[in-house]
This record gives structure tokens, sequence and C-alpha cells, in this order.
């Protein structure tokens, strides 16, 4: 699955259960580029704890 289809089904999934965001966003959900990078020796537990307090 490539980035662009994964922002794809998540901006489709996200205005689809509040359409409010796609009011709010004018139908711009994702910017144009992307970012990635590794997390090192972290569990998954960290990481899980640490997207869900941003």
């Amino acid at each position: 699955m490539s980035i662009n289809s994964l922002k794809g089904i998540t901006s489709r999934k996200l205005c689809d259960e509040n359409p409010e965001v796609r009011q709010a966003l004018d139908k711009a959900c994702w910017q144009p580029g992307y970012f990635f990078a590794t997390t090192g020796q972290v569990s998954i537990g960290v990481l899980m704890k640490y997207l869900e307090e941003q």
C-alpha cells in the first residue's frame, strides 16, 4: 500500500465519520508530502502511548 493510498483511505474515513471535518478542512485533509522515520528500539506500547497523546 502506498502512502497516497493510506492518506486517501484515512481522509475518506475521517470525513465520512465527521462531516464537520470536511467543511473545516475545505476538502484538503493531508499535505501533498509525507514524512517517514524509524523509532529505533522503542516498544509498540511506547509508540501507541505517544500517538494517543498527540
